[in-house]
């Protein structure tokens, strides 16, 4: 997490939480925040993010990124506001140096195929790995009026909606699947790093840890199915739901 996303959740948490005492909060590295309570004692809170699938989370987080970069580019030659949703391929991963020629081509391809969209209208291209020089004309004209275009390698469909309504250009991001729920595996693998960092952090008179749901796919849960008694150095553990703004203490 960020420094910006660790204070959000510490605001959170210090908001929904009823027992949370009054004191002086300092936000710092190891452990992320201590709050100083009125008596001189301190609480040392490690702020942490609930993942169950790091692989997702990187492609997700590649995927924002890249979308950005292209929206960065097109904003001022498309003549509108837009919401952009770009797929890459993940079976075909981008290398760096092919990142700059690959956004360039993915230019060209919006203003060619979107510029001319009405309000509210979407459109999409997706990715179809022919020999587009050796199909015969009205093989073509049948791809071509599917949707289907020759796309930079590692693309495979490019979506724009026109939204004359927005401020600003953006990405959607959502992905899509089986929501687990919060099993003890999960907690225990959140422990396993936390606990080593545990022995590195600033002496407080106790350790709390927070983890915190994330608001993408990857970092949402369904159920919390832990049974009290696990194993921790921490004093208190906590997670904070962030779609029900409810925080759930572990121990």
């Amino acid at each position: 997490m960020t420094k910006n996303e660790e204070k959000y959740l510490f605001k959170m948490f210090q908001e929904k939480y009823k027992y949370m005492p009054a004191g002086i909060v300092e936000f710092g590295d190891k452990p992320d925040v201590i709050v100083v309570l009125d008596n001189g004692q301190t609480i040392g809170v490690e702020l942490t993010e609930c993942i169950y699938d790091e692989k997702l989370m990187s492609e997700s987080e590649f995927q924002i990124k890249f979308n950005n970069k292209v929206i960065a580019k097109l904003e001022g030659r498309i003549p509108f506001k837009f919401m952009l949703d770009i797929d890459i391929d993940t079976n075909i991963p981008l290398k760096q140096n092919q990142i700059e020629s690959t956004i360039k081509g993915i230019v060209q391809i919006c203003i060619i195929e979107f510029s001319n969209l009405k309000q509210n209208e979407s459109s999409s291209v997706e990715q179809l790995d022919v020999d587009w020089n050796e199909a015969p004309n009205h093989i073509y004209q049948h791809f071509y009026d599917q949707g289907y275009r020759k796309l930079p390698k590692g693309i495979s469909r490019i979506s724009m909606s026109r939204y004359d309504v927005l401020t600003m250009c953006h990405h959607p991001e959502s992905k899509g699947g089986v929501i687990p729920n919060f099993t003890e595996e999960h907690l225990n693998h959140i422990l396993s790093k936390k606990e080593k960092a545990l022995k590195n952090y600033k002496s407080c008179t106790e350790q709390w840890l927070v983890i915190g749901e994330g608001g993408d796919f990857y970092s949402y849960m369904d159920k919390i199915d832990i049974k009290r008694g696990f194993s921790t150095s921490f004093d208190k553990v906590f997670l904070y739901r962030r779609w029900d703004s409810e925080v759930i203490e572990l121990k």
